[in-house]
């Protein structure tokens, strides 16, 4: 699928998986900052999941993340973005997502993401007219998507 637009245009949710190794990558902090400007600017939901990282170390940058900064922190280059990363990192642990300790097991997590996703989505879709010209394609779209919910929940079984 090839995307007329730049994915930030495009979507209406981000995901953010923060994993041990997430600030590790300099690509990673950088599309952060990108994704909470769309946040801010266009309204888009943001969930955050704390995949086996607690939270309050994306929060603090303790632990791996603290590691992560302290190698950061070496390379003059990137003195600048230092602070930049740091917020971005305080400000997405600071809302509302999923804490992988919180489930039993990863397919638990995967399907309450997927029903969260399609909760807000639905929400979101939920603007749709009966008789909107070019309203059958949304109306594929939302087929689609409960489609690719079955389709993540077998996977993640």
């Amino acid at each position: 699928m090839k995307l007329n637009k730049p994915w930030w245009k495009q979507s209406k949710i981000s995901i953010i998986v923060f994993s041990e190794n997430y600030a590790s990558s300099r690509w990673c902090l950088d599309e952060l900052v990108h994704i909470l400007k769309c946040k801010q600017r266009y309204g888009r939901i943001v969930l955050p999941v704390f995949y086996e990282v607690d939270p309050s170390h994306v929060r603090k940058q303790e632990g791996s993340y603290g590691r992560a900064f302290g190698s950061h922190k070496k390379e003059r280059r990137f003195k600048d973005k230092l602070l930049i990363w740091r917020d971005a990192l305080s400000t997405a642990a600071d809302l509302s997502g999923f804490d992988s300790k919180n489930y039993r097991t990863e397919t638990e997590l995967v399907e309450t993401i997927v029903n969260d996703i399609l909760a807000k989505s639905k929400c979101n879709l939920s603007t749709i007219v009966t008789g909107l010209v070019g309203g059958e394609s949304q109306i594929q779209q939302i087929e689609c998507c409960y489609a690719l919910k079955h389709k993540m929940l077998n996977a993640a079984r």
